[in-house]
């Protein structure tokens, strides 16, 4: 059972942005890949020095972060918010899920090379002949 405990903020970093993908290289206990989670921002005390912090958070983690983030929204602003944020991330899932799939069908998914010429150069060994 999760306990909660007070937890009092210390000068936050105020996320501005993020990024995520599934990390195959590091599995939780459940044997499940864990997320990587890239989190650009700065320090409330620092507004002007934005930096990126690189995160690995096993999906049993998220879930639990997931979870109590929900059970709050629930508890303090009711069911209407909630609802309101699950829309919201439903919507960003779908524009995700879209953009995943046209780096796919670009061959932009294998490799950073492949990334960052739109398919036409590849470090990952794959080539046109494959394709």
């Amino acid at each position: 059972m999760k306990r909660f405990d007070y937890i009092k903020s210390d000068d936050p970093y105020l996320v501005t942005n993020s990024g995520a993908r599934i990390d195959a290289g590091a599995l939780c206990e459940h044997g499940q890949a864990a997320v990587f989670v890239a989190l650009f921002g700065n320090l409330l005390s620092q507004p002007d020095e934005s930096t990126r912090r690189d995160t690995i958070m096993p999906r049993c983690v998220l879930a639990q972060l997931f979870g109590a983030i929900h059970a709050q929204i629930l508890h303090e602003e009711g069911e209407a918010a909630l609802q309101a944020f699950r829309d919201d991330t439903d919507s960003h899932v779908q524009a995700s899920l879209t953009a995943l799939q046209e780096m796919r069908a670009q061959a932009r998914d294998c490799c950073e090379a492949g990334f960052r010429t739109g398919g036409s150069e590849h470090t990952c060994g794959r080539s046109e002949a494959a394709q």
